[in-house]
């Protein structure tokens, strides 16, 4: 099964035109480099500083060198004036991106949706949530798109994930809750998504038997999510069956405790 995802990853990849860079960053590795990565940085920075509007106000001045930049970090002088309201990300949007043209709509049918996909002028709608405030609605081209999910992979691959190992994904219910047909797609690819509700008991079960079942080696979910399963899951004594490699948590604060709770129960980093 490992042997059939990892080609039909690569399948996947090749036809939605992300062959390139898929081999930059997973099969060749090069963006590991840690001179290639400070590089990036620098590039980004000097574009923030110089192209974004935001920026351009909010970045204190600072020649483009290397060595500088990190002199200014290892200060603490490099900081933005005030903290990044979702207003301030709203503004700094390439207006190209902000008007919406060829974009993939919950309100149109899969087969439509999915023609879009292979098109180069495709745009991804997201939004925050609003789990702290009003939800910050956006879009992804599709380049920009492709790298940020293949950046979770670098992410995976670095704490040992191999292609053809299944990467599971947790994740309440909301604008992400419509995939439908999506979701089993992308677990034939060996990326399964468990989605709820609430967690409780019934979703624990529900969460340890996609686990077992779909036997991944990386973990991806917020940490509140993921600490609290692992309370039901080790008031009910229920583990996972196979290994698991690492858990990758984002989006908020993870504390010691959460840390601990997700260690014990699922016997990993």
């Amino acid at each position: 099964m490992k042997i059939v995802r990892k080609y039909l990853l690569r399948f996947l990849v090749l036809i939605i035109g992300a062959r390139k860079i898929y081999r930059e960053k997973i099969i060749d590795g090069k963006l590991f480099s840690q001179k290639a990565k400070v590089s990036d940085l620098v590039q980004l920075i000097k574009h923030a500083k110089q192209k974004v509007p935001y920026y351009k106000n909010h970045l204190p001045k600072m020649d483009f060198k290397e060595k500088s930049i990190f002199k200014s970090f290892a200060q603490m002088n490099f900081k933005l004036q005030r903290s990044v309201l979702k207003e301030d990300i709203s503004q700094v949007m390439d207006p190209n991106v902000i008007e919406p043209g060829n974009f993939i709509d919950n309100r149109h049918s899969l087969l439509k949706n999915l023609t879009k996909v292979f098109r180069s002028n495709l745009l991804i709608p997201l939004n925050t949530g609003g789990s702290s405030g009003n939800p910050l609605h956006f879009y992804r081209t599709k380049e920009s798109g492709i790298v940020f999910l293949l950046q979770f992979i670098e992410c995976a691959k670095y704490h040992g994930w191999e292609e053809g190992e299944a990467f599971m994904v947790c994740m309440q219910e909301g604008v992400y809750s419509q995939l439908g047909l999506i979701k089993k797609v992308l677990s034939l690819f060996g990326f399964p998504m468990f989605m709820f509700k609430r967690i409780d008991k019934q979703c624990a079960q529900r969460f340890i038997k996609l686990l077992n079942k779909s036997k991944p080696t990386i973990i991806f979910s917020f940490p509140s999510y993921l600490s609290e399963l692992s309370v039901h899951l080790q008031n009910q004594q229920s583990e996972p069956k196979s290994k698991i490699k690492a858990i990758l948590c984002a989006g908020e604060m993870l504390f010691d405790h959460q840390r601990k709770m997700m260690e014990d129960v699922f016997k990993t980093k």
